[in-house]
């Protein structure tokens, strides 16, 4: 029995010293440690533990909250020096945002993927948790392009209401929005397309962001890929079999919006010579609805409608 005895705490010995090998193997092996795991000393990786969500997303839940109040923390801390990030600061804020993405699109759709993209939307216009400037995001709304002219009088209070929403939305942005490190910007917007690809958001709910974001921020390179982004969405959105008119008609009565009423708020280009934010999202809306036209997406009378706005502009970069 004795002899029995010492072999087994011999045994006990050894594995024990290999499970902690195996940890400490495991947490220099690059990548985000998420101190999270099913074993006594085993460390995960975000895609170990991403992998894992999505195999048993009940099994690991806490385990992924626990990675979304770091995600959040680093956020908070993100808003209040958004000038002072480190590199590999940085570097795990960013592969933090592409795991909440990605797992909560997936795994947790619904409140939970709402929830993060409340997160990364604040992220981008400045802001805590991203509820306020969701209220100032969302759709205006929605009134007929063709009888435009007899709501007018009826509806003049409300008309000038919606206009003042779009010429606000089109030209703040707090500054530390516009002071977030580019990188981790580019990866809040990555994130936010992942999460509209896999049917986790709403696509009226990133198109007046993006156009707020392509307006004010000077990215040439984000403004090409939400560009793409917003024409390619608009074009899945009306493939055969998919068609969706009321989505359309939102669609395109805030882009009537945005091209009919841009600078009224700033002082106009034809007087100081300088493109202004909103000359800059009414250009863009103009050239989406050109491009969408040609494509045979959208070629009704509401289209026609905006093209039309646009050539009564002063703006000749919007003509």
């Amino acid at each position: 029995v004795g002899t029995l005895f010492h072999h087994y705490h011999n045994y006990c010995i050894i594995m024990g010293g290999a499970g902690t090998a195996t940890a400490t193997a495991g947490a220099s092996s690059g990548g985000i440690a998420t101190g999270a795991g099913t074993k006594v000393g085993v460390t995960l990786k975000l895609p170990q533990l991403q992998n894992l969500c999505k195999r048993d997303p009940e099994g690991y839940r806490e385990d992924y909250d626990a990675q979304i109040r770091r995600l959040e923390s680093e956020c908070g801390i993100l808003q209040l020096s958004p000038q002072h990030t480190a590199t590999a600061t940085t570097n795990n804020l960013i592969e933090l945002i592409q795991f909440a993405a990605a797992v909560s699109s997936s795994s947790y759709k619904g409140e939970e993927s709402d929830r993060i993209a409340a997160l990364l939307i604040g992220l981008l216009v400045g802001g805590g948790g991203g509820e306020a400037q969701e209220e100032e995001l969302q759709p205006p709304p929605e009134s007929s392009l063709k009888d435009g002219k007899r709501q007018q009088n009826g509806n003049s209070q409300k008309n000038t209401s919606s206009n003042e929403s779009i010429l606000r939305m089109t030209t703040m942005l707090p500054t530390s929005a516009l002071q977030l490190n580019r990188d981790i910007r580019k990866s809040c917007v990555s994130a936010l397309i992942l999460m509209r690809n896999k049917g986790a958001l709403e696509p009226l709910r990133l198109l007046e962001l993006f156009f707020r974001l392509m307006a004010v921020v000077p990215d040439k390179g984000l403004r090409e890929l939400l560009y793409k982004h917003m024409v390619n969405d608009i074009r899945n959105i009306n493939k055969k079999g998919k068609r969706d008119d009321k989505v359309n008609r939102s669609i395109q009565s805030f882009l009537h919006r945005v091209v009919s009423t841009h600078g009224q708020s700033e002082a106009s280009s034809v007087d100081n010579g300088e493109e202004t934010s909103t000359d800059i999202a009414a250009k863009r809306a103009t050239d989406m609805v050109c491009e969408l036209y040609r494509r045979q997406v959208w070629v009704d009378d509401r289209a026609v409608a905006i093209l039309a706005s646009a050539v009564l502009s002063k703006n000749t970069t919007v003509m």
